[in-house]
């Protein structure tokens, strides 16, 4: 998923957690310059070492005093569902990525057989501590939505890589059986990249 043109990038990460992602990265020679965002101050101050700027609050509101396209990737990984108002964050944000530059999401699917069958067959819209229904996300998308949003804050989706049903015989099989036409009922998230339009 990540640009194959992208080494030494400026990357800023949304819900950098304590850093590693920006440490793989860091490690791979893919990432010479980072920034996070972090609303949890513990997992921010385990991240403060591997980051060369921190924000630490809330990213729909804080000033994050960054040049817009200064930015080669951003990085919105299992962060844009706990967002209030996640197509303003990504308009605002989309506009430090250079002209060119790549957003990286992975974003839930609401449509995943394990969230919809419970709900078609029994009425049950059962929140948990973690996955698709987890407690702490404010907004569900499908592909559908997914595109929208990502449109909305002018990106154009270039790559994506669908996580769901382990094992290749188990898709084909699912596949074949539903004629291809619930596909998205076996992604249980979205692992995409979409590209800043080029100036």
């Amino acid at each position: 998923m990540w640009p194959a043109e992208m080494r030494g990038a400026r990357v800023l990460e949304l819900g950098c957690g304590t850093g590693a992602t920006i440490r793989l990265l860091r490690e791979r020679g893919l990432c010479a310059w980072a920034a996070g965002i972090e609303t949890h101050g513990e997992a921010a101050d385990a991240a403060r070492g591997s980051l060369d700027h921190l924000v630490v609050g809330d990213v729909e509101r804080c000033e994050l005093g960054l040049t817009p396209g200064s930015i080669d990737v951003l990085l919105c990984l299992d962060v844009i569902e706990h967002l209030v108002d996640p197509w303003a964050a990504l308009a605002r944000l989309s506009r430090l990525v250079r002209p060119g530059g790549a957003v990286i999401a992975s974003i839930p699917n609401l449509r995943f057989y394990k969230v919809v069958l419970p709900l078609v067959l029994s009425g049950r819209w059962t929140y948990r501590d973690d996955g698709i229904m987890d407690r702490t996300h404010l907004r569900f998308f499908t592909w559908e939505t997914i595109e929208h949003l990502m449109r909305s804050a002018g990106l154009t989706i270039d790559a994506v890589a669908p996580d769901g049903l382990d094992g290749k015989r188990n898709r084909q099989f699912w596949n074949m059986v539903t004629f291809g036409r619930f596909r998205d009922l076996f992604i249980y998230r979205y692992i995409l990249r979409a590209r800043s339009p080029a100036r």
